[in-house]
């Protein structure tokens, strides 16, 4: 060959080799990512903690799969960011959210020296494919101010009136960040009038009106809460917290309780009282003590079982861990049967019709599987390794998924199953056959089927929520919830018309299921644990260990109408829309314009050791309000971890009972009254013009054919 068609060749090569290299390069450059830190900050102890909320865009033509860590560099810690896995999916030109907390664990912010301190985070972020690695710092400022000398430009001032409209003289009004945040308290002067002043300007102030006391409140204190996992995981509430609700004293309770959302703009607020529309009263019937407590629940439609799933978080006696059960009571808190799991349980589920049960565990065979509800034998079981295909990723320790999450889909033909790895998996709920599997990039904590079977509705670790089809697990739409669902908190409307979302860094979301549009997104500081639609679609109620936590919003707009100064880790609403059921460690019944109607007794037994510093994470209340289960999540051995109470919801005598009617709903109403009586007075006129010149005619042609 000549020397010439050599080079020729060796260049071709050189040049295909070259671009090679360069599309290689450019596919794996970090550099094509731009972070947009923003401007973070926390002022304590306003804040219970410091969030981080930043993007992260993929600039360049190529998918990337980046994963990341975050060490402080002040206190050598590795701390824990979301999404979760810690792993951003990037399409071409694809933004992504990353966040993270630091608080007295994370990062050991000093709460008590007051002034300027600092905290450097350092975020490593890797190529998945090339092991490239970009570092970046981030400097987060926090602000340690003395309550008793703030400073500021804000001012809040009003008035406060009885439900009859009179002056409300000595009614205790309570000014606050949020639970776990800061909270002070004032009375109002002979004319109704009160004043906060020299406030510094921020987002999440809120009033709280209490009915009359002639005693003079004590200061609120502003105790730090207790000890406790690293956030968003639940965390005690402080001791300031009742107080931001139980200010009325017996004898004025009639007059109510009333709430405002500070708009900065706004400086006067006029706040009438709103009496209590329900009584209630209930007391402990039964309750169930071991040693280990549960960890979900859920009632079958008729109201006939509730099967419950013993798990904990915070495991003293490591060995626990294997007795755990599955275990179905009726209401009235007669164990039908126990199904030994062989370790705790993550995930449970009754079908709506009571005949199914479903559970999945967290031991390192991951086992799950269904049981027949009426006899509590297992239909099928299986373990992580029976689920395996190519390309799996974040297999357990045995090969296989990471189940997290089971749940019986309405009509009884699937099962639908959330890996810890990011798959959502269905599979036949009577043979455990899979049926199709679609990898959704983060851990699946939530899922939810429409009442037709016709959608499976996930919510994953990679910060999003997805409809996917049932007949192949295609995926119809993909929108940004913030983080993986917690326990109570992944929920369709009784019309399929809404999902909503309560996520583990604390937003709460409302979507429409048809087009997948995020209607709204409320960050409520904290985890949002669990939430609840009214069972007309109008309200979502939220609690969690959130600063903002315990909000009722109007679901439509996303509008805030009013909330609680406590943490709430179960609860939901009662069937006739009129009450929600709020528990903690207590559970306690509010109407719908947020006054207390009843604290349920939980007070211990002789003999018995409820773990005050656990916290619940199942509540029900039946239909006809007459009873109400709750549990205990963390309890010392021998401890209550289920509590059975019964009681009634009645109107106080001579007061009607009525749904505070959305904003935009009355006006959507009214202006639809309008037209149809609009209409209906033109079709009547017509019809009368129709019928009297129809008369005058034949009148007419007879009296002219009369005169012929």
């Amino acid at each position: 060959m000549p020397q010439k068609a050599w080079i020729i060749i060796a260049c071709t090569f050189g040049l295909a080799a070259l671009f090679l290299v360069s599309h290689v390069s450019a596919k794996s450059s970090l550099a094509d990512l731009t972070i947009d830190f923003g401007s973070p900050s926390a002022m304590l102890p306003f804040d219970r903690f410091a969030k981080m909320n930043f993007t992260i865009t993929n600039t360049s033509s190529e998918a990337k799969t980046v994963n990341f860590t975050i060490r402080v560099l002040e206190t050598n810690q590795e701390i824990v960011g979301w999404p979760q896995p810690q792993t951003l999916f990037f399409s071409p030109g694809e933004t992504e959210n990353v966040e993270t907390f630091l608080d007295e664990n994370w990062g050991k912010l000093d709460k008590n020296t007051l002034g300027d301190q600092s905290r450097t985070l350092i975020w490593t972020f890797m190529d998945n494919d090339t092991q490239e690695r970009r570092t970046e710092e981030m400097k987060l400022p926090i602000t340690v101010v003395d309550p008793k000398a703030m400073t500021g430009d804000l001012s809040v001032t009003g008035t406060v009136q009885t439900s009859a409209g009179a002056v409300a003289a000595d009614a205790n009004v309570v000014l606050s960040t949020g639970a776990g945040g800061y909270a002070t308290q004032t009375i109002t002067a002979s004319s109704g009038a009160f004043s906060f002043n020299n406030l510094p300007i921020r987002s999440d102030w809120f009033l709280t009106a209490g009915g009359t006391s002639n005693n003079q409140p004590s200061p609120v204190a502003n105790v730090a809460p207790n000890k406790c996992a690293p956030p968003p995981a639940p965390c005690n509430p402080p001791n300031l917290s009742s107080s931001l609700v139980t200010t009325k004293t017996t004898a004025s309770q009639a007059e109510g309780i009333a709430y405002a959302f500070v708009d900065p703009k706004v400086k006067n607020y006029s706040l009438k009282l709103e009496p209590d529309k329900l009584v209630g009263d209930y007391s402990v019937t039964k309750t169930i003590t071991g040693d280990i407590g549960f960890w979900k629940g859920v009632v079958d439609e008729n109201e006939d079982k509730v099967l419950v799933i013993q798990g904990m978080e915070n495991w003293k006696d490591e060995s626990l861990k294997s007795k755990s059960q599955l275990q179905l009571y009726t209401l009235t808190g007669e164990q039908l049967w126990a199904y030994d799991m062989g370790w705790e349980g993550w995930g449970a589920d009754l079908s709506r019709d009571g005949s199914y049960a479903a559970f999945t565990t967290s031991n390192s065979t991951h086992d799950l599987g269904v049981i027949d509800a009426t006899t509590g034998q297992p239909i099928w079981t299986k373990s992580a390794n029976a689920f395996t295909w190519p390309g799996l990723t974040a297999k357990s320790d045995v090969g296989g998924i990471d189940s997290k999450e089971i749940k019986i889909s309405s009509t009884n033909a699937y099962v639908g199953i959330g890996h810890g790895g990011g798959d959502v998996v269905l599979a036949d709920l009577r043979t455990g056959a899979i049926k199709w599997h679609t990898d959704l990039h983060g851990q699946v904590r939530g899922i939810a089927f429409d009442a037709a079977d016709q959608y499976l509705y996930a919510g994953s670790g990679d910060g999003r929520a997805y409809k996917l089809n049932i007949n192949d697990g295609s995926i119809v739409w993909q929108t940004s919830i913030g983080s993986w669902p917690f326990t109570g908190g992944f929920k369709l409307s009784n019309n399929d018309a809404y999902l909503g979302t309560a996520s583990k860094v604390g937003e709460v979301t409302v979507i429409d299921t048809v087009t997948g549009q995020q209607l709204w997104q409320s960050d409520q500081s904290g985890n949002a644990s669990w939430l609840d639609f009214s069972p007309d679609s109008s309200y979502i109620f939220a609690g969690g260990g959130g600063q903002g936590a315990s909000t009722l919003y109007e679901t439509k707009t996303g509008k805030k109408l009013w909330r609680l100064g406590i943490f709430s880790h179960q609860g939901r609403f009662a069937a006739d829309g009129q009450s929600i059921l709020v528990g903690d460690q207590a559970v306690q019944i509010y109407d719908l314009t947020g006054n207390i109607i009843t604290s349920i007794n939980t007070e211990n037994k002789p003999g018995e050791n409820i773990k005050q510093a656990g916290s619940g994470q199942f509540a029900y209340i039946s239909k006809d309000g007459t009873r109400v289960i709750y549990s205990h999540r963390d309890i010392e051995a021998g401890g209550t971890s289920l509590i059975f109470a019964t009681g009634t919801l009645a109107a106080p005598k001579d007061t009607a009972v009525e749904v505070p009617p959305s904003t935009y709903e009355l006006a959507v109403d009214s202006k639809a009254n309008q037209n149809s009586y609009l209409d209906l007075l033109i079709i009547g006129l017509a019809t009368l013009a129709f019928v009297l010149g129809t008369a005058f005619m034949i009148v007419r042609m007879r009296f002219k054919h009369f005169n012929k």
